[in-house]
């Protein structure tokens, strides 16, 4: 609703105070506060094998090693007094390389030194940058999912329980044990959840996520569903087009994710590290611009650890 028109004290119509000046059409809210976003971290759902930090090791990958040792090679019927011939050993390797991904904000002096309360500052944009960081490593997470080999799910269908189990019982027929997750968008969440309602078997069993519980695993927690444990995530991309949602359930370490974190930059105006964080964060001085920028540095990899871990859970985008 726009300020009313005042009137002098002879009664003659004068402008609005808004129209001449004198007032603002709106007052500005003290702080700029970040527009609605997921918020989730994958890589601390417990889901994720971290394979540590490339800094110093002369290589930008790490190659996985799996071996056919132990509980995959059992023991076999021998004669007595014959010998007994070597087994060959079986194995596996699959390769996790670090890729620089970066954002960059630009911040003239004047829109710096007009600001007021908590406003758009190199410091508040340098402090955004551990959210976006965040939000870049759950997308190269997720962009793993579609080179999964086993399936679950129907493309152009709505997820549903059946699906789950079917993802469920691939992963216990390769022998999965521990924790089981899955890592589905919201809108298979959605669909998973709308077809609980027609369930009328009281052997499934849905715990919806708890204050602790979120606050022990998480935001994107969704809840546990028949042992398995249920994230969400907006990052779970389209399988090219836009017919399905590729999500993934998995044993414990099914995807692996490696870092690489730079020394400070030599030359930098100032450099910070957030806590918790493997992004880097550059202030660099433009002067003949009056610009200051902000630069975040990422240096992230993710791949499927081994294939026998891992389902894609593929369902209606819409």
């Amino acid at each position: 609703m726009g300020i009313p028109t005042y009137f002098n004290n002879n009664g003659a119509g004068l402008p609005g105070l808004e129209t001449g000046n004198m007032r603002l059409a709106a007052m500005l809210e003290n702080e700029v506060a970040a527009q609605l976003a997921d918020l989730a971290s994958i890589r601390n759902s417990g889901a994720i094998r971290f394979l540590g930090d490339v800094k110093g090791s002369g290589s930008d990958a790490v190659r996985m090693r799996f071996a056919a040792w132990g509980a995959k090679t059992p023991f076999v019927s021998a004669n007595e007094y014959d010998d007994v011939d070597p087994t060959t050993l079986s194995t596996a390797t699959a390769v996790c390389t670090v890729a620089r991904s970066s954002l960059r904000w630009d911040v003239s002096d004047l829109a710096s030194l007009t600001g007021f309360g908590s406003d758009i500052d190199p410091f508040s944009l340098g402090a955004s940058l551990a959210a976006s960081c965040e939000a870049r490593i759950n997308e190269i997470i997720c962009a793993t999912f579609a080179s999964a080999s086993a399936s679950a799910g129907v493309s152009g269908a709505a997820l549903s329980v059946d699906d789950f189990l079917d993802a469920q019982f691939a992963l216990e027929l390769k022998s999965n044990t521990g924790e089981i997750y899955a890592i589905l968008h919201p809108k298979q969440v959605n669909h998973l959840k709308d077809s609980l309602r027609g369930e009328s078997n009281n052997a499934i069993g849905y715990n919806p996520a708890t204050a602790d519980m979120i606050k022990f695993l998480g935001q994107g927690f969704v809840g546990t569903l028949l042992g398995c444990r249920v994230f969400k995530s907006d990052a779970v991309k389209l399988d090219g087009p836009t017919t399905n949602r590729v999500g993934m359930m998995m044993s414990a370490g099914g995807v692996a994710l490696l870092v690489g974190t730079p020394d400070s930059l030599v030359g930098a105006g100032g450099t910070i590290r957030p806590a918790g964080s493997p992004c880097l964060i550059e202030f660099q001085r433009d002067g003949s611009k009056a610009l200051t920028e902000i630069i975040g540095h990422l240096y992230c990899g993710a791949a499927i650890s081994e294939q026998d871990r891992v389902v894609k859970v593929v369902s209606s985008a819409t």
